[in-house]
């Protein structure tokens, strides 16, 4: 009688390849050291008060896929267990990144997977928790659609399907897969044996198959909006999905560029940089990345493979475009979600090095440069995991503490509402105004950018704050229409809170001035 399948499930693990599991382990190090914080605890920011018990906005912003993962694992925002699912997923995106770069060398796995999840992007991801594990699939969906591109054939149609999965999803992360391809074609002509005509082929079967995905993704979302009556949204020009312009493609290249070349730059890379540590390693990765790429060039000149050499230069001119792609599909500011392909700066420089391993040093002063090129990546990829893994607990710390400071904030508001001699219960509530002007609310850490990684801000805002009241302080009174309340004589006379008579009822509704609107 056969051996019942769980007994077997140990000879199998010791199957996967030995940089798959360090790349695996790395991810959940790493995660747990950066984001454990953030699991153990409810941090919400302005998006995840109001999408509690959602997976955001669906169908028209183009991501009519989060409603199915919704369905799969419940829509309402737990941390612990969509932080460790999130975790999860991005532990078999790492197995799969490294198999696909063809990285060996287990340090270099565990470090790909370690920078994989340490970087900005999942931090902002959960903080927007609520759809924290429905971006991870995205992340996993994106990277397995160049994995199966890779292998051609039929698995081009699959590889598109993939890519229409995840974009239904996040349509940001469409860069992971043409970066990682991109990428693999470059390797590929560097090789000493590289065919220029086979590697051109295989790279135009790959750009088809990318092209019929996201085809088939607008022709789906189309589809869709005709058939549900609704449309896209004009946030963030959400409405503009599928359109191109070619007045507008120097700008969108010049962007792609900058932001690929710009991270030495203070308050650049939408969230990535910012600080003068993480500004130098970034800037450490980049430099030795496009030392290794040049030098890969120059060796297949100097083995006179021109048209393999011309063909490596032209993916390598390629590769920041493929990593900032977003920049090209998207006519609107990028948020650090929308970034996280620019994880691919470390992961190649990873990726290179292990290929100078795998290769074997050469004799005399020529491996001598190689191995200290080798180890100073591996410092570099290493000391930027680690900071941006402190980043990340910094990050939730300033949430920890802004979401305690909102509480103490909207108790004093509530505690004066029911204090107006003349309340009711009854009575509505118009909230006016959405900026807090209050003196005693110092700033924090307002040098980091932290609010463009993850909301961190006080969070006083209209399009959450009703919610915030009702969930976490219980207070749920009718509100009136601060707009219109806004404009009157009497409410535009009135000091804004927490001025004494910026809270008071005026014409039957108990108006809170925040602010002049």
């Amino acid at each position: 009688m056969e051996q019942w399948m769980p007994d077997r499930v140990p000879a199998l693990l010791k199957r996967i390849p030995r940089p798959h599991r360090y790349a695996f382990w790395g991810v959940w190090l790493a995660g747990l050291f950066a984001h454990g914080y953030m699991l153990a605890n409810k941090l919400p920011n302005h998006d995840d008060v109001q999408s509690f018990l959602t997976k955001g906005a669906g169908l028209s912003s183009g991501r009519w896929g989060l409603a199915l993962v919704g369905r799969l694992d419940g829509s309402y925002s737990a941390p612990w267990m969509l932080g460790l699912f999130s975790l999860l997923l991005l532990a078999v995106t790492a197995m799969l990144l490294v198999e696909i770069l063809e990285i060996q060398k287990p340090l270099f796995a565990a470090l790909a997977g370690g920078v994989l999840v340490a970087f900005p992007t999942v931090t902002s991801m959960f903080a927007y928790m609520f759809a924290s594990d429905a971006y991870a699939l995205s992340v996993l969906l994106a990277v397995l659609a160049a994995w199966l591109a890779r292998r051609g054939r039929w698995c081009l149609l699959a590889a598109a399907g993939c890519v229409v999965a995840s974009l239904s999803i996040y349509q940001a992360f469409f860069g992971w897969t043409a970066a990682l391809l991109v990428y693999g074609l470059y390797a590929q002509s560097i090789r000493p044996g590289a065919e220029a005509k086979k590697i051109f082929w295989a790279g135009l079967g790959q750009a088809g198959a990318l092209a019929l995905g996201m085809v088939a993704y607008l022709g789906l979302t189309r589809l869709f909006l005709a058939l549900f009556d609704s449309e896209l949204d004009g946030y963030m020009n959400l409405n503009q999905m599928g359109e191109f312009h070619l007045a507008w493609l120097p700008g969108q290249l010049r962007e792609a560029y900058g932001v690929f070349f710009g991270v030495w730059k203070p308050g650049g890379g939408q969230g990535l940089a910012t600080t003068s540590s993480i500004r130098l390693l970034l800037t450490g990765c980049l430099t030795l990345l496009c030392v290794f790429m040049a030098g890969g060039i120059l060796r297949q000149l100097r083995r006179r493979r021109y048209a393999e050499a011309a063909l490596a230069l032209l993916l390598a001119a390629l590769f920041p475009v493929a990593v900032n792609v977003i920049w090209l599909m998207h006519t609107s500011s990028v948020h650090t979600l929308m970034s996280y392909p620019m994880c691919m700066l470390p992961v190649a420089l990873l990726a290179r090095c292990d290929g100078w391993d795998t290769a074997g040093f050469p004799k005399g002063s020529a491996g001598l440069v190689r191995l200290a090129g080798s180890w100073l990546a591996t410092g570099c990829v290493g000391l930027l995991a680690l900071r941006y893994g402190m980043l990340a607990n910094e990050a939730y710390l300033e949430m920890q503490v802004n979401h305690t400071r909102r509480l103490s904030y909207w108790s004093g508001v509530i505690t004066q509402i029911r204090s107006l001699p003349e309340y009711d219960p009854a009575l509505p509530v118009a909230l006016v105004g959405d900026t807090s002007e209050d003196p005693g609310l110092p700033i924090w850490w307002h040098n980091h950018n932290l609010d463009h990684l993850c909301g961190t801000d006080l969070m006083i805002r209209q399009v959450s704050d009703q919610r915030f009241l009702s969930l976490y302080l219980a207070y749920a009174p009718p509100y009136a229409d601060a707009l219109v309340m806004g404009r009157t004589a009497e409410v535009q006379a009135m000091p804004s809170y927490p001025a004494r008579g910026s809270v008071d009822i005026v014409d039957g509704v108990i108006v809170v001035k925040i602010c002049d609107i």
